[in-house]
């Protein structure tokens, strides 16, 4: 059996021997080597693809979006400390921490539910983000234990659907071919 010559030299049409078809090998190797390789054609820009300004512009409010979640969430490991210093015992801190996962637990398969039944995720999104920043602002000038409590709880449910569904709207926003640029900006929020 013939094997393939894997020397990595170049082939020389003349160093061919003579068969019937030398002359067609010849030629084909001395056509191909002049031939220039074609250069592919630059991309449409966004005036001439509006379709592919649309979805820049929605990845440029999707990378505006995530940075501002990530601020806001960013206080989450300071919640004990704040329950702390308005005077709560350390096990009342644990227990209200601890109805942050179990609200996650309890509340995203219903909201996710709700979401793809009545195709309302971006209103579930934004009624949620804002609800839920507006309870932790009512936290801070309050001095009631019990006030502070349901405050909190009520936070903690509210902002159970904003990061998943900050995900979903992205993905969905982006082409299958470009579904790899969601980890990029989701970075937007580190």
């Amino acid at each position: 059996m013939l094997e393939p010559d894997r020397s990595g030299k170049p082939v020389d049409a003349d160093e061919i021997p003579d068969t019937p078809h030398a002359e067609d090998v010849r030629n084909v190797v001395e056509d191909s080597a002049s031939v220039e390789p074609a250069l592919a054609p630059p991309p449409p820009s966004a005036e001439e693809n509006p379709l592919e300004a649309s979805i820049s512009a929605s990845c440029a409010r999707a990378k505006v979006g995530y940075f501002a979640i990530y601020a806001g969430l960013s206080a989450s490991p300071y919640y004990g400390l704040l329950l702390e210093h308005r005077g709560f015992t350390p096990l009342a801190v644990g227990v209200l921490i601890a109805f942050m996962p179990l609200s996650v637990i309890i509340l995203l398969s219903p909201l996710s539910y709700l979401a793809d039944r009545y195709h309302c995720a971006m209103s579930i999104h934004l009624c949620a983000s804002t609800v839920s920043a507006l309870l932790l602002l009512f936290v801070i000038p309050s001095t009631s234990h019990f006030l502070i409590a349901g405050l909190m709880m009520l936070h903690f449910a509210f902002r159970v659907p904003v990061a998943p569904f900050m995900d979903q709207r992205t993905m969905s926003i982006l082409p299958p071919d470009r579904k790899t640029e969601w980890g990029k900006m989701r970075s937007y929020g580190a």
